[in-house]
């Protein structure tokens, strides 16, 4: 879809995500406010563009096509020691961002840290969906959680600090 020559992602809440979109929606709402997006220090996280609405509901949002390929589809073997030592900085960066800006990520996994083409390492999905394996289910949705997330990360990298 595209906004304003503008490429987009459509989210919708399906099978009763609506609380996890309404979360996603507020949390990059938040980013927007706190960081304009050329801003060089902003996270790498898709910016926000417009809610989808039918019947007066919102239904979904619209969201920055960021073209690249999952974490969890990268080949390692194929991925230099510094270029995963630098995605491991870019997702440690925008994490301290956010929680600078008091925002918990809350989905630290594979799975929603995408490449894109120029090999930058972007954080998605702020819905607040299921991390097991990747952060303790006591500290899911906190700062605590996504350091433990950042270190396990870190892990899959095969990064050591």
């Amino acid at each position: 879809m595209s906004r304003n020559g503008k490429v987009c992602v459509v989210k919708l809440a399906t099978g009763g995500k609506e609380d996890q979109l309404k979360s996603e929606i507020h949390i990059l709402q938040q980013i927007s406010e706190a960081w304009e997006p050329d801003h060089p220090c902003r996270p790498y996280v898709p910016r926000g563009f417009g809610l989808v609405t039918s019947g007066g509901q919102v239904v979904g949002m619209l969201e920055e096509l960021v073209d690249g390929t999952s974490l969890h589809e990268v080949d390692m073997d194929h991925a230099s020691s510094a270029q995963r030592r630098e995605w491991k900085r870019q997702i440690e960066h925008s994490i301290a961002q956010l929680h600078e800006g008091g925002i918990v990520w809350g989905d630290a996994r594979p799975e929603n840290v995408l490449i894109d083409k120029a090999a930058n390492a972007w954080l998605l999905d702020f819905g607040g969906s299921s991390t097991c394996g990747w952060i303790d289910q006591d500290l899911e949705e906190t700062i605590q959680g996504d350091l433990q997330g950042l270190r396990r990360l870190a892990e899959y990298l095969g990064v050591r600090d």
